[in-house]
């Protein structure tokens, strides 16, 4: 039998994670931990308004539907918000916006406005 045509080495280990990336991956993992229940349930309740303001025929009744979807939107989250640290806040639209492929500021303008285009 012929002898392997790759060569092998051995050396030490080499740590791939510093402390200090693992300081900060656990800080992230505990900040996602907390807030992605709260993006999930955001992604759940806008599809089921899009669902819902595609079953209505008149733009009327969509903008009536869509401005009282902001309120309850609005009030659901208020208070979760608060109680938040900054750091948190910032997680929730970067998780918001991967769920949804919208940014909090679009899901604003979007079901705030009053003639909204479809």
């Amino acid at each position: 039998m012929e002898p392997d045509s790759m060569p092998s080495y051995s050396s030490k280990e080499i740590p791939v994670y510093t402390k200090d990336y693992m300081r900060e991956y656990n800080r992230l993992k505990k900040l996602i931990v907390k807030v992605y229940p709260y993006a999930l349930h955001a992604a759940d309740m806008l599809d089921e308004i899009n669902n819902n303001v595609e079953s209505i025929e008149k733009r009327r009744k969509q903008n009536k539907y869509l401005k009282e979807s902001y309120e309850d939107l609005k009030d659901e989250f208020k208070y979760v918000f608060y109680e938040f640290y900054t750091s948190e806040g910032v997680m929730l639209m970067k998780l918001v916006h991967r769920e949804t492929g919208l940014t909090v500021y679009e899901i604003a303008e979007t079901y705030r406005e009053k003639c909204r285009s479809v």
